[in-house]
């Protein structure tokens, strides 16, 4: 099976599964069916999130997020079907610690590679905005890919000074109620391969018949926004 396989089946069981916890949640509510005894084993997409993050399947590896994900998911699942007395909100301080830790290291990155301000000379671009936002602009003549998330928050990344190694690039996108926004390069086109749910990954660059550089979109959107433009 093909990497861009794995990718596409990753997605597909992951829309499927909150489709249906979806429907379920829907059922319920109008008194239709009693999904209560199925419902309690929700946390097992978050448990998959992070499993799927942890070791990069259908989607770029990411360990700290990968282990943050799939831990909360066993605890938040425990919890559910009363296998320990411990509740995830008990745990909610920890999403600080990981989520300062890994502001900490990213922000000692960019001071070695001589990084100033919003502008960015490196080859890919990691951007995290929870309840706040976020701004990068790519110089990079050899520009790679990377991942934007958005949580409650907005990333802007401006791409249009920049030039995609073998003319192309690979962003993965995670916004859930938030929004992210990507300025691309004039002859860029652009491959959206991602999921919305409640969302919309729009489009609103201009036609182009003489594209040079391809712009692959991935990843997954929740209540939430990604628009592209030039």
């Amino acid at each position: 099976m093909s990497e861009q396989d794995l990718r596409w089946n990753a997605r597909l069981l992951f829309g499927l599964c909150v489709l249906t916890v979806g429907v379920l949640f829907t059922l319920d509510n109008f008194g239709l069916i009693n999904a209560g005894p199925i419902l309690r084993w929700w946390p097992l997409i978050i448990l998959l999130i992070g499993v799927c993050k942890l070791f990069g399947l259908g989607t770029s590896r990411n360990v700290v997020w990968g282990a943050t994900f799939a831990i909360f998911g066993v605890l938040w699942l425990g919890g559910s079907l009363h296998v320990f007395n411990i509740h995830v909100w008990d745990l909610w301080p920890l999403f600080l610690v990981v989520l300062g830790a890994s502001f900490l290291v990213r922000g000692l990155k960019r001071q070695q590679v001589g990084v100033a301000g919003d502008v960015d000379s490196s080859d890919t671009v990691q951007a995290f905005a929870v309840m706040s936002g976020a701004e990068r602009r790519i110089y990079s003549q050899q520009f790679r890919g990377g991942e934007l998330s958005a949580l409650m928050g907005g990333v802007e990344i401006d791409l249009r000074e920049a030039r995609f190694e073998n003319d192309r690039a690979v962003i993965e996108v995670f916004a859930m109620w938030g929004g992210i926004d990507i300025m691309v390069p004039a002859d860029c086109k652009l491959s959206i391969e991602g999921f919305a749910l409640m969302g919309a990954i729009e489009d609103n660059t201009k036609l182009k018949t003489d594209a040079k550089q391809t712009l692959v979109i991935r990843g997954f959107v929740m209540m939430g926004g990604v628009e592209i433009k030039s």
